[in-house]
């Protein structure tokens, strides 16, 4: 086997080791790995979460806190200014025409728990183990140029 053919097959099993191991690393979030938490419609099981919504931190039995929050045109009404951790489980549904989303960002800006947009008629569930301090909960769907945060729907959340 000559020289340049053993060099271009090192060459590529280096490229599909890299690829292969590119496609193993991180989460895809884009978050540190801090994501943790799924959609579902009521009932139990994982319902949708496919590649929309991540794994759930924990199983909805060891939450610490319920937060049950209703998703509107431009509010999370609801949402409580303070909740008990660290294991938080929110219970979301829309209410009206418009699709919504519940984003939790830590103190960094990063997405540490996302429940991805839908529609009135569904109720979706995200657990998330957020550790003490100050998150904010937003919805970056678009209406027109704007996310709805800047329409109204940002809040901070205070875990203890």
């Amino acid at each position: 086997m000559s020289r340049t053919v053993r060099r271009s097959r090192l060459l590529f099993a280096v490229l599909m080791t890299a690829l292969v191991l590119a496609g193993c690393g991180g989460d895809g979030g884009g978050n540190g790995g801090h994501e943790a938490g799924h959609g579902e419609e009521s009932g139990a099981g994982h319902g949708d979460h496919g590649s929309e919504d991540s794994a759930p931190a924990f199983e909805e039995d060891a939450a610490t806190t319920v937060v049950r929050v209703t998703l509107q045109d431009y509010a999370f009404v609801g949402l409580p200014a303070t909740v008990k951790g660290p294991n938080v489980l929110f219970e979301a549904t829309v209410k009206g025409s418009n699709e919504h989303e519940l984003a939790v960002h830590d103190a960094a800006g990063e997405t540490v728990g996302l429940l991805v947009p839908f529609k009135e008629g569904k109720t979706k569930k995200l657990a998330v183990a957020l550790q003490p301090g100050t998150y904010t909960i937003v919805c970056l769907v678009e209406e027109g140029a704007k996310p709805h945060a800047e329409l109204g729907m940002k809040t901070e959340l205070q875990v203890e």
